[in-house]
């Protein structure tokens, strides 16, 4: 098993959808956003989630924040959220982990969810 992220959202498997509308249009959003401007995505971004350590790197590198630690309750989204800095590097075969990890963070800060981790 390895790095997960997984919002408070919460999700319908059987319709591989979120069951509240209007997260699940959030993040269907997201994923389409990411998937366009870099033609791949996390595939659990749709879902409210994130599957792939290299999207770990990312949010933890914009934040400062360990993602191997507490899970993060909805105020401390919204402040890792405010506080992000995204101005750094990324090799181009990694954008797509910078723009799930940028993008997840940024809909549930807006959305007042939880992260929870598990590695």
């Amino acid at each position: 098993m390895g790095w997960d992220a997984y919002s408070s959202a919460k999700v319908d498997y059987q319709n591989r959808k979120l069951k509240d509308n209007k997260l699940d249009k959030v993040f269907k959003d997201a994923s389409d956003f990411v998937r366009k401007k870099t033609h791949s995505v996390d595939s659990l971004l749709r879902l409210g989630g994130l599957d792939v350590s290299n999207c770990a790197t990312m949010l933890q590198t914009a934040t400062s924040s360990s993602v191997y630690g507490s899970d993060w309750d909805a105020d401390h989204v919204k402040l890792m959220n405010q506080n992000a800095d995204w101005d750094f590097e990324v090799e181009k075969d990694n954008h797509w982990a910078y723009w799930s990890a940028k993008k997840f963070l940024e809909a549930c800060a807006r959305n007042n969810l939880e992260i929870k981790f598990s590695y």
